[in-house]
């Protein structure tokens, strides 16, 4: 009785009747689609035209989006009738090849919604029609999408369908972000009170629209009589107090996690796909604190199995100069420096300033080490692996040589995403698939129809995972038979990028070998090890086994430091027999399971689906892993996305009123033991691979050695290393001595102007009196046998030319504290930093003085000891406006760990140079606070001439070498005008 079924499809007449009916429906499709297309040019021209002179659409264009909407959607549904019709069982599977052929479903997507939805959201900010239309098309294209992920006939174009899901998503969150615009930035409830409190005419059909600001209830009456309007009876309402207090998540939030799930899905189905981790990636991009996640999937989308390219372009947004200049704060925490380093790695700007950036990522994960998370030090991980692979570009040495090279054709599709931080999909969805070239031989019966013109016929096939596994394994043998000519190609050169990022990966694998376990902040949870040791050791571990690849980065590697790690991995995973605390690996079980589990650890879920794991991973590991239930019930982990954004102490939430010891399992979830064990094994790959290191000595005393000819090649690395340095360091001498217009050298002798400093003038007030008296004071306890000399009178001496005042705003100029300004003149220290007005930086240099001065039993040791005391307490108190900061230029939370390991540069001979230097690291990175601290009422105008970061010390000297160095110095003069602002 079906009127479509041709009878028995087994014979020819069978398919020939199934061929002409899907014909029919395909022609159907073809002319509807080209009128749209025509018609789709022609709005498209208009709305770009009275959008770009902001004028108000016509009569004729409001009553126009309707009937559009509804032929979009009727050629929507006659795709879907399509598909369902020829992916029937009792079609032949000859036939059932046209969808993809005929790029029906990226058809459905492009034509039948993306290009109307641009449209539709162009012209929404100024009329409200094309505003409802555009909410009307989007609710009904996601229940159109989600009907097509139930449908199992059409489970082969999943991909697809998950896709377009996350990018409806991003449409409404576009939306909603152009309704909040119009209610002045508003969040949720915000706007419900606004719209609580407004006129009934201004209300929206639905909970995430609201009246356009460009469109006017005039407008509405006078142009739009022929559309149909919402009622003006007014709606119920709790009142715009009540709505205020309601504590509601932004409606913009929510539709970014149910995008960032959709894309997610499809991740977990085609982890090789960075089309999806572009598109996440923009998730993020716009969303508060998740840059470092969006970068890193901006990275991962680079080099994965089929690479997205237009993510080259997505991520340089939040590597602009305004961001990294703010990364240079000495506020920044751990996870922004590391930006700030990708950033120079990607960009290729400012790497001068890396290796003094990479120490103090280094300090400042040494002070605040609980700044940085578990999934932070994942996802830094693979940046880090990123930048080595030079982010996926062509030129990249290690890629060539080991095989690496993805997939140019991006997978299933090029990618697309939005422009900007619109949260909206770009215009042009090439989301076409993989494309085939028409095949010899075809039959004239093909499915000849006039084609559309503008209309895309290029023919595509949507391939399933396991297919582009095939694909992924024939194209990767060409590395390996390249290894395989026995005329050995030169040792390529790594790319400067690459050098420093090795440099990068290298110092935190330092850091975290020497600190490996992560303080868990429950006490319930046990520490954990780092996730980066295991990911740059399995990275590490696959690389050397490549003989090329480990010729190239062996110069690179801190192979000293490696042996005595291996040593200490090796008997923490060989246990004795009365032995406890350590993991039980057998000799046996290391050599039959590279593994020793077969549950992936948290970050392997990170590492799926990028280029350098192809043959990484045992066959079938991860279809075991996923069907395990265990494994699921027990992590908790079941796809990349949980590790990246890991819940918020899942614990509290699930013991919370539990009767002690009902959720062991749950509260000593811990991946230390099968961590150490993938770091065993990476240290048995590494030893294998590398000619020069070998396990020396039996049992549990066994460790690792390094032998020629590897120790050879140490010690000459080293040697070069070391006449690199000098010569750097050399060069950075001249540079400066030609840069500076004086010399470092140039003390000035006691009696030449010592004395007249000292003297009191007639002229100077009372505050500039005091502070030399405090000066001269200061000096009789340095130094109490001073030899007074004779000196001539004022008068008969010449008399030296008045220095002008330094022009300092409060707020904007940054004071830097010597020791003797807070040993001589503390109150009114104290005084400027409770001020809230002025931004007081007190080096760490002084505080390591301090330190030494208060054990004296002298009065200069009790103020030394009471400027400590003060310090202490005010670093915690009043941190807004005081801060302590170490040579590196990070600033310190407390004073409870301050001991610095400080190196003297070149030209710097005592602590003053080290807190000159901490002057001049505030001028090169300097930020404005005025918005930070509070606005005087009298506000200094700021002029070219006004000083961005002063040194305040009394010492003569100290003020001269800074302003050798084009800082500004303030003398007694100054500092009088300086603190009387704070009275």
């Amino acid at each position: 009785s079906n009127p479509y079924s041709p009878g028995n499809s087994r014979d020819l007449g069978g398919n020939r009747l199934w061929y002409e009916q899907m014909k029919r429906m395909y022609r159907d499709i073809t002319d509807l689609e080209g009128a749209l297309l025509k018609e789709n040019d022609v709005v498209e021209e208009d709305v770009d035209s009275r959008h770009s002179v902001r004028v108000q659409p016509s009569r004729a264009t409001e009553e126009k989006w309707p009937r559009l909407v509804r032929e979009h959607k009727q050629l929507a549904e006659l795709c879907h009738n399509f598909l369902s019709f020829a992916l029937k069982p009792q079609v032949p599977a000859s036939l059932q090849t046209l969808p993809a052929k005929y790029n029906i479903p990226a058809r459905l997507w492009n034509h039948g919604f993306q290009r109307l939805l641009m449209a539709l959201r162009r012209a929404s900010s100024s009329s409200i029609v094309a505003l409802e239309q555009l909410s009307s098309l989007i609710i009904y294209a996601y229940g159109f999408y989600t009907s097509l992920l139930e449908e199992e006939n059409l489970a082969q174009f999943r991909i697809l369908w998950l896709e377009a899901l996350g990018d409806l998503s991003r449409y409404q969150m576009a939306v909603i972000a152009h309704v909040q615009e119009g209610t002045g930035g508003a969040s949720s409830s915000k706007a419900a009170a606004a719209v609580a409190s407004s006129p009934p005419s201004q209300s929206m059909m639905g909970t995430h629209l609201a009246l356009p600001t460009a469109v006017t209830q005039q407008h509405l009456m006078s142009n739009s009589p022929g559309v149909s309007r919402m009622e003006e009876s007014p709606l119920p309402s709790i009142g715009a107090h009540a709505a205020a207090e309601l504590e509601l998540e932004d409606d913009r939030e929510l539709w970014r996690r149910n995008a960032r799930e959709w894309y997610t899905k499809g991740i977990k189905d085609t982890p090789g796909q960075g089309r999806l981790h572009h598109h996440l990636g923009l998730v993020s991009a716009d969303a508060e604190g998740e840059e470092l996640r969006a970068v890193y999937h901006f990275a991962k989308s680079l080099v994965s199995h089929h690479p997205c390219d237009a993510a080259r372009e997505s991520i340089l947004p939040l590597f602009s100069v305004a961001k990294q200049s703010a990364r240079y704060s000495p506020s920044s925490p751990a996870p922004s420096i590391f930006l700030l380093l990708q950033g120079m790695l990607f960009t290729r700007i400012q790497l001068d300033d890396f290796h003094p950036t990479v120490a103090r990522l280094k300090e400042r994960i040494q002070l605040n080490p609980e700044e940085v998370t578990e999934a932070e030090w994942t996802m830094m991980a693979v940046l880090n692996i990123s930048a080595i692979l030079d982010y996926g570009r062509g030129e990249g040495v290690l890629r060539k040589v080991c095989g690496w090279m993805s997939s140019s054709a991006g997978g299933l599709s090029a990618a697309n995403g939005p422009s900007g931080g619109s949260g909206a999909p770009r215009p042009t969805s090439s989301r076409t698939g993989r494309p085939v070239p028409g095949r010899r031989g075809d039959s004239e019966d093909a499915m000849q129809v006039d084609s559309m013109p503008g209309s895309s016929m290029t023919p595509v096939v949507v391939v399933n995972e396991p297919e582009v596994q095939m694909a992924d394994a024939a194209s990767s043998l060409q590395g390996p038979m390249e290894a395989l000519s026995t005329s050995r190609p030169p040792v390529e050169e790594l790319s400067y990028t690459s050098q420093l990022a090795l440099h990068l990966t290298f110092e935190l694998l330092l850091h975290t070998m020497r600190n490996p376990l992560i303080r868990s902040k429950s006490p319930f949870r046990p520490d954990s090890v780092n996730p980066y040791l295991t990911t740059v050791f399995t990275f590490l571990a696959t690389l050397f086994r490549n003989e090329s690849a480990l010729q190239i980065v062996e110069k690179y590697v801190p192979w000293n430091e490696f042996t005595p790690f291996f040593t200490q991995i090796y008997q923490r995973t060989t246990s004795s027999r009365s032995g406890s605390g350590s993991v039980h690996l057998d000799d046996e079980g290391s050599k039959t399971s590279k593994w020793f589990g077969s549950s992936p650890l948290p970050e392997d879920w990170c590492l799926r689906g990028t280029e350098w794991v192809r043959r990484v991973y045992e066959r079938g590991f991860w279809r075991t892993s996923t069907s395990s239930s265990s494994s699921k019930s027990e992590a908790g982990i079941t796809s990349e996305m949980d590790v990246v954004i890991p819940p918020v102490c899942p614990q509290d939430d699930l013991t919370d009123g539990a009767v002690e010891g009902e959720n062991d399992a749950i509260l000593n979830v811990n991946w230390t033991d099968p961590r150490y064990k993938r770091l065993r094994w990476s240290a048995e790959t590494i030893v294998r691979s590398v000619d020069g290191l070998i396990w020396l000595g039996e049992g549990r005393e066994k460790c690792v050695g390094v032998i020629p000819p590897l120790m050879n090649k140490v010690e000459m690395w080293m040697a070069e290393k070391q006449r690199e340095e000098e010569l750097e360091r050399q060069r950075m001498e001249r540079l400066a001595r030609m840069s500076r217009p004086y010399s470092d050298d140039m003390d000035l002798d006691e009696e030449d102007g010592f004395d007249d400093e000292d003297e009191d003038d007639p002229r100077d007030s009372e505050e500039v009196r005091a502070l030399k008296a405090r000066r001269r004071y200061l000096r009789s306890l340095q130094s109490p046998a001073v030899v007074h000399r004779s000196r001539a009178p004022r008068s008969a001496r010449k008399a030296k030319p008045t220095r002008p005042l330094l022009q300092v705003a409060p707020g904007y100029t940054i004071l830097v504290c010597d020791t003797n300004i807070l040993l001589g003149s503390l109150p009114m220290v104290s005084e400027l930093v409770a001020s809230q007005r002025w931004t007081v930086v007190v080096p760490l240099a002084v505080v390591t003085e301090l330190d030494g001065l208060q054990n004296q039993p002298t009065d200069l040791g009790h103020a030394a000891a009471e400027a400590l005391n003060y310090l202490i307490t005010a670093v915690q108190t009043q941190s807004t406006s005081l801060k302590v900061q170490t040579s590196k230029g990070n600033y310190l939370k407390s004073l409870s760990i301050r001991v610095e390991a400080t190196t003297l540069g070149d030209g710097e001979r005592n602590m003053d140079d080290l807190i000159v230097r901490s002057a001049l690291w505030q001028l090169d990175h300097f930020v404005d606070r005025t918005g930070l601290l509070i606005a005087s009422r009298n506000a200094v105008k700021r002029t070219d001439k006004t000083s961005k970061v002063v040194l305040l010390t009394f010492d003569r000297n100290m003020r001269v070498k800074a302003r050798s160095r084009q800082l500004d110095a303030a003398d007694e003069k100054d500092m009088a005008a300086i603190f009387s602002s704070a009275k």
